[in-house]
């Protein structure tokens, strides 16, 4: 009895060193990554300011924070100039509609770009989630269909 009370310990406290040691920078991580979704709540632009924060304070400390926050901004660059490309087409597109025959082909289009936007926000959102979930566990996570404006 008196072995198996000495290792139970033992492995307890080896497991607790390990996750407190590594938890910090998984925490920051995740924080860089969830603080997009700010722009949700109508934080203008917090899709990009919340991980820019987090990445400029904390990217020394750890390489795994400094990942992650490059990964975060640069999808949400991405996803900002996507959404803004959306919007200029949408105005476009609705200027377009007020002339007689095009006009009528031009709104049909309306639909489908607010679609689009939609699409758009639910991926940004899914994928934010994803990454999130992975940074907890300590993976780095790379985003699909980000431009890599930040090395």
């Amino acid at each position: 009895m008196e072995s198996s009370e000495n290792s139970t310990p033992e492995k307890q406290a080896d497991t607790g060193k390990n996750s407190n040691s590594k938890k910090p920078q998984y925490m920051m991580g995740m924080l860089c990554h969830l603080l997009a979704l700010t722009a949700l709540v109508g934080v203008p632009f917090g899709n990009i300011l919340g991980p820019l924060v987090i990445w400029l304070i904390k990217k020394e400390d750890h390489p795994f924070i400094d990942k992650c926050g490059k990964e975060s901004l640069n999808f949400q660059i991405t996803a900002t100039l996507a959404g803004m490309a959306l919007g200029v087409v949408a105005v476009v597109t609705t200027f377009i509609a007020a002339i007689p025959i095009i006009g009528l082909i031009s709104f049909l289009f309306l639909p489908l770009i607010a679609l689009a936007g939609l699409a758009l926000m639910v991926a940004v959102i899914v994928f934010t989630v994803i990454a999130a979930i992975k940074a907890s566990e300590g993976t780095n996570y790379r985003y699909p269909y980000s431009i890599r404006l930040i090395q």
